[in-house]
C-alpha cells in the first residue's frame, strides 16, 4: 500500500527533524512536517526518473539537492544528514528495496 509506505517514510523523517528542532539544530519556524513531505516527495519524483531512466542520476541529484536543503535549514553542528537515514528501506513496485544508506 503505497499511502501506508509514504505515511511511514514521513513519519520517520518528521521524527529525525523533530529531534532536530528540540536539540537546537534546526531553524525556527521550520515545520519538520513540511520538511518530511517535501523529502518524500522528491525522492519519489526522482525515483520515477531513475527508473524511467534507467539510471541513478537523477536519485543522486535530488538526494544531494535534500541533503543541501537541510543543511540550510539547520543551525550549528546538525547532523542534517542523518535525518536522511530515518528511512532505511522502501519497497520498489516489484518488490525489490532501495537502501538510501549507500547515498
Amino acid at each position: 500500500n503505497l499511502q501506508a509506505t509514504f505515511s511511514h517514510w514521513e513519519s520517520r523523517l518528521q521524527e529525525g527533524l523533530t529531534q532536530m528542532r528540540v536539540k537546537g539544530q534546526l531553524r525556527p519556524g521550520v515545520s519538520p512536517i513540511e520538511l518530511a513531505t517535501f523529502c518524500v516527495a522528491a525522492i519519489e519524483g526522482a525515483l520515477l526518473l531513475a527508473k524511467t531512466n534507467q539510471s541513478v542520476v537523477p536519485l543522486e541529484a535530488t538526494v544531494g539537492q535534500i541533503k543541501a536543503h537541510i543543511k540550510g535549514q539547520a543551525v550549528g553542528a546538525a547532523d542534517e544528514f542523518g535525518v536522511l537515514l530515518a528511512i532505511q528501506q522502501r519497497p520498489l513496485a516489484d518488490g525489490a528495496h532501495q537502501d538510501f544508506k549507500q547515498f
